[in-house]
């Protein structure tokens, strides 16, 4: 699987975004400390690499190999969840009474997941991107996707953006991090960025391109 957006001038919050595994190897290098927020300074990889006096190839290198396995692990749990090998064990487990904390043994409700899925796309209808703030990222198409699962109180929320890897696109996902967290019930909150379909104009509705001047 073709790694995202890893290059020296990646910038440090969107790689701990999409690969938090990562955040082993700046540890390894003296941490993020002073860096402001949890996915440290808003600064690119070669920054980091001459902060510490490491080579920046050394240093993607490692990062590259730390982002593989994070995908590789990723690919086998999901391959293993839908294999026969699991159900079989979901199946033994239940028949003896055992409970699986990580594993929901029924469907989560259709209505549940509905009205948590109404409510995330109203907390994303109040985020706006810095290029076109006078609309929601909802009325400019930014939001692909938006999946949610009731019974573990998370979600998923795919974006295509108009100029990924940028500052404006970690100010976004902490924005819509901060919005969608605040729905109830909801605990987790997941942004994908998507890496090979980029934002364009025509995504956005016709009314919201005549009110930004865009529509042609």
């Amino acid at each position: 699987m073709p790694l995202t957006f890893l290059a020296k001038d990646s910038l440090i919050p969107s790689v701990l975004t999409l690969y938090p595994a990562c955040r082993a190897v700046f540890d390894q290098y003296g941490g993020l400390r002073g860096a402001d927020g949890p996915l440290g300074p808003t600064e690119p990889i070669a920054w980091f690499a001459n902060q510490r006096g490491v080579s920046p190839a050394q240093l993607l290198t490692e990062l590259e190999a730390a982002a593989q396995q994070s995908l590789a692990l990723a690919s086998d749990y999901n391959a293993f969840a839908r294999s026969d090998e699991f159900r079989c064990t979901v199946e033994v487990f239940m028949r003896y009474g055992y409970g699986l904390p990580s594993v929901s043994a029924s469907p989560p409700s259709e209505n549940a997941s509905s009205q948590l899925s109404s409510s995330v796309w109203e907390a994303l209808s109040h985020c706006h991107e810095s290029h076109y703030p006078q609309a929601n990222i909802v009325e400019l198409g930014l939001v692909e996707s938006v999946r949610c699962d009731s019974t573990r109180g998370c979600c998923r929320i795919t974006l295509a953006l108009p100029q990924p890897n940028s500052s404006a696109e970690t100010e976004l996902v902490e924005q819509i991090r901060h919005e969608v967290g605040a729905v109830p019930t909801l605990h987790e909150v997941n942004v994908y960025i998507h890496p090979s379909r980029p934002w364009r104009m025509e995504r956005a509705k016709p009314e919201v391109r005549q009110r930004l001047g865009l529509d042609w």
